[in-house]
């Protein structure tokens, strides 16, 4: 049967925005090629993807064809659920969580076919939908098998190299010389977090964020203000600090978590960090921002990455309110020239962000939240990083830019912080720095 002249146009369309579409991805994906290279690679990639897809569709069709149409609605109905129940918060990812959820449909397939047939077929196809099921279960729990656990040999350090013994500076990761005082300062109401209520040394203001985060609306501002009792308008200023004895100034280095279920609280975690950089002469804060991570009542699947990035500049302003303040305990102690921000995942884009934002008049996607930052952000350390959150391309300039991402991450799987490092630039014939370093065998 021939073809519908408008079908054709359509066809024609679609493949034409298939294009578009991936040929712009190409070009600014950052790949390094000639623009026009990129952007044929990509025209090449959408067209296949494109086809693909049409191709699996029209398997599906003939499969489902000849399927009983009550069948394929109750087939429609569980693929909805489970789709549904992932958006409403289940914190796995999503490799893990579908692959669990194919294993369970299989199993309902297997067992609903052996027990519409005979007792011999369907007694053997529960076993098999049960030893189905099991092996799923082992797979999900199963830690895995360590591929590089063999002693392969490995290349020796290339000749001339010494260690930091032999030329004679201390390890790194030893600890410094400063005695170390560690305290809170929060709202001093938190009513969830006991450590930012009655424990802190510091009482700060809220900040209200209500134009960066205009998505806190709906179940998501219901349930997490009844479980917080704060909302947008009035966000924390919540840190742990991990202090250096002695008058200073010193160093400023801020630390940020990254997503998970916002009642897991991880800014503690950071502790190891904190007292080693402290006792080396530096004030570290490790910064709460768990309100705003996922949870059951909803994640904000990165349109809350610019608020993790202002959290950060509204903590240094907060600093540098007390280091001037003259009859404050921590003034003058902070070098306000020489601070560095730290992120893990989401806090890992979020810190690039934050250093960008620090040179802004105000927030790109809102003018009317005004920008007064300016602070002396010097480097930027990217742990584990994403850089897809945020729907702006954020690029850096003139300042210390350093990445880590491990080969056994299972969450962020790609070497992200690469990009960021890409797009640095340096400009003013600065004593500047960028490296990206993949570590074996480091997890998430």
């Amino acid at each position: 049967m021939k073809t519908p002249s408008s079908q054709r146009y359509f066809h024609y369309g679609f493949l034409g925005i298939a294009l578009l579409l991936f040929g712009a991805w190409a070009h600014f994906f950052g790949t390094g090629w000639p623009p026009p290279l990129a952007i044929l690679a990509g025209m090449a990639i959408g067209a296949g993807v494109y086809f693909g897809f049409q191709l699996l569709f029209w398997l599906l069709g003939q499969a489902f064809g000849r399927l009983p149409r009550a069948f394929n609605r109750s087939l429609l109905a569980i693929t909805a659920t489970i789709v549904l129940a992932k958006y409403l918060g289940f914190g796995l990812s999503d490799p893990v969580y579908y692959a669990a959820a194919a294993t369970l449909v299989a199993t309902a397939l297997l067992l609903g076919l052996s027990l519409g047939r005979g007792r011999p077929i369907g007694a053997v196809g529960i076993l098999f939908s049960l030893l189905v099921l099991g092996a799923g279960a082992y797979g999900f729990w199963w830690e895995g098998a360590d591929p590089f656990a063999r002693d392969l040999p490995r290349p020796g350090p290339p000749a001339g190299l010494r260690t930091l013994a032999e030329a004679g500076l201390a390890s790194p990761a030893a600890p410094g010389a400063f005695a170390v005082e560690t305290f809170t300062y929060g709202s001093g109401t938190d009513r969830r977090r006991p450590e930012y209520a009655a424990g802190v040394r510091f009482t700060t203001p809220t900040v209200d964020a209500g134009r960066l985060l205009p998505e806190w609306k709906g179940k998501k501002k219901k349930w997490r203000e009844r479980y917080w009792d704060f909302g947008v308008t009035n966000f924390p200023l919540n840190g742990r600090v991990y202090l250096p004895a002695g008058t200073g100034p010193f160093p400023l280095v801020l630390i940020v978590h990254g997503n998970h279920a916002m009642i897991d609280y991880s800014d503690g975690g950071y502790a190891y960090l904190g007292e080693l950089l402290a006792s080396r002469g530096m004030i570290a804060v490790s910064v709460d921002e768990n309100f705003i991570n996922g949870h059951w009542s909803g994640d904000f699947r990165g349109r809350e990455m610019p608020t993790r990035a202002w959290l950060l500049l509204r903590h240094l302003a907060q600093w540098r309110e007390w280091n001037d303040t003259p009859d404050h305990e921590l003034y003058g102690r902070v070098a306000m020239d020489r601070i560095l921000l730290v992120g893990h995942s989401r806090g890992g884009e979020a810190v690039s962000i934050a250093a960008a934002f620090n040179r802004l008049p105000a927030f790109p996607d809102d003018a009317r939240e005004r920008f007064d930052f300016q602070f002396g952000i010097r480097g930027v350390v990217s742990i584990a990083p994403t850089d897809y959150r945020y729907h702006r391309q954020i690029e850096l300039e003139n300042l210390h830019y350093l990445s880590l991402q491990g080969s056994y991450d299972a969450d962020e799987v790609s070497f992200w912080g690469l990009r960021p490092y890409r797009r640095l630039q340096f400009t003013d014939g600065g004593d500047w720095f960028k490296a990206g370093v993949y570590l074996h065998r480091a997890n998430h």
